[in-house]
């Protein structure tokens, strides 16, 4: 009989417990808590959304909604377990409340939290940094906001590298995710690391065992057979070019993502990059998109009942699933869901092939700053007067005939 039909747990799983901590202190236990969601992914910041029935329409009031607990930037701490022994599954700060009462339902009062990394979202921002590593300008940022961290060094040293009208969030992970590496935000601490393929599965799970639920997915588009990066020497004036590295790591699954390359069956996928980039840096790029590539080839969620070790970054052997879906898969996301019955965790597996600054909306800013519709594309000018201007600034004026 496998080892892995139930989820190793500190306690007995038949009866789950959780506690929500306020600056460090206990929140009265008198306080009804409908549902706890916590969410940990990788290239996104870590939210937890805390639900209590609350509000009285005899004495028209929220009662804990008007406590001092959930004021926005209070420290947030959520343990959960079962029979009260529990373990710290989220750390964060108040970011939002609402308060909400429907029709023939009980009122209710939300807490959103996230992760303090959340200070790095919002603003866009512009700065050179001058002969820094990727890692290190991370570094800084992060230490501005007096964030904990911890940084996987990076290789190479940028002569000069420009972060132009973005966050510092958006800037970090587009820079990371060029590297070859992702970003965690876990308990207040930023960790920026490379897929780790060579360590253990935190679990074994197993369907018709300890599995709840699943859905796995398996897609040939994604994989591609190498990366070909490409750049202009300007000294030199020539093309400068490296291809990816032969990716190594174990990969869930029977067919070999070599073989679902040949049936799109392109050769090289391009990146091309028109200004100067140094023969490391595209030798990172490329390498970083076949990483990206390898690991979306099996993507997928398991649900089973809630253990708070497994965290985005550490891997899992999928059992039961078929060869087609069987092995040690990436973990890339793990979302809680309790309540005063269970305790369920979702476990999401495998990462997009794409760039993240590909997938997000509003990395860039709206064109025209917003202020009015953009004129775009190369526009047709018909030039009525060389001078004249009422500024004395010699502009030219100029007539859109369409």
């Amino acid at each position: 009989m496998p080892e892995d039909r139930q989820i190793p747990t500190s306690a007995p799983s038949d009866k789950p417990s959780f506690k929500i901590l306020s600056e460090g202190n206990q929140v009265s236990e008198t306080y009804q808590v409908l549902s706890v969601v916590v969410l940990k992914q990788a290239n996104r910041i870590s939210s937890a959304q805390i639900t209590f029935k609350d509000g009285d329409p005899a004495q028209e009031d929220f009662p804990i909604s008007n406590s001092d607990e959930f004021i926005p930037g209070r420290q947030i701490e959520i343990h959960a377990g079962y029979h009260s022994d529990e373990e710290v599954i989220f750390k964060g700060i108040v970011v939002k409340n609402s308060v909400k009462a429907r029709k023939d339902k009980p009122s209710v009062f939300q807490v959103e939290c996230r992760d303090e990394a959340v200070k790095l979202t919002v603003g866009r921002k512009s700065k050179y940094y001058y002969e820094s590593k990727d890692s290190e300008i991370i570094e800084e940022i992060a230490s501005a906001i007096g964030l904990d961290k911890n940084i996987e060094p990076t290789t190479v040293a940028h002569q000069t590298m420009v972060q132009f009208h973005s966050t510092d969030w958006d800037f970090i992970v587009s820079r990371a995710d060029a590297s070859g590496k992702l970003v965690f935000t876990d308990d207040n601490k930023l960790l920026v690391k490379a897929p780790d393929l060579g360590q253990g599965p935190i679990l074994s799970l197993r369907y018709g065992g300890n599995i709840i639920a699943f859905e796995t997915e398996m897609d040939a588009r994604g994989q591609f057979a190498s990366v070909k990066a490409t750049s202009w020497d300007g000294s030199s004036q020539e093309i400068i070019e490296s291809e990816s590295e032969a990716f190594t790591g174990a990969l869930p699954g029977n067919i070999d993502p070599d073989g679902l390359s040949e049936i799109i069956g392109l050769e090289n996928f391009s990146l091309a990059h028109g200004g100067s980039i140094k023969d490391v840096e595209l030798q990172d790029w490329a390498n970083a998109r076949i990483s990206k590539s390898k690991l979306s080839k099996i993507k997928g969620r398991v649900q089973i009942q809630g253990v708070g070790n497994v965290k985005p970054g550490n891997l899992v052997e999928l059992n039961g699933m078929g060869g087609r879906f069987n092995g040690t898969a990436f973990v890339s996301s793990v979302r809680h869901e309790i309540n005063a019955e269970n305790w369920i965790t979702n476990i999401g597996v495998g990462i997009s092939s794409g760039w993240f600054a590909e997938e997000m909306e509003g990395i860039n800013d709206r064109e025209a700053a917003g202020m009015l519709p953009a004129v775009r594309g190369l526009q047709v000018g018909i030039v009525t007067a060389l001078e004249g201007d009422p500024d004395g600034e010699f502009r030219v004026q100029v007539r859109m005939p369409l």
